[in-house]
């Protein structure tokens, strides 16, 4: 997998709760499927 995407983000979920619960969710949505 390219984990790019997750570096773009990473400053962003360190700074915003709720993006990171946002984040957790679109995992667990993705092992889902």
């Amino acid at each position: 997998m390219n984990y790019a995407w997750f570096e773009k983000i990473a400053p962003h979920l360190a700074t915003s709760p709720l993006v990171l619960i946002g984040f957790v969710l679109l995992l667990a949505y993705g092992i889902h499927w």
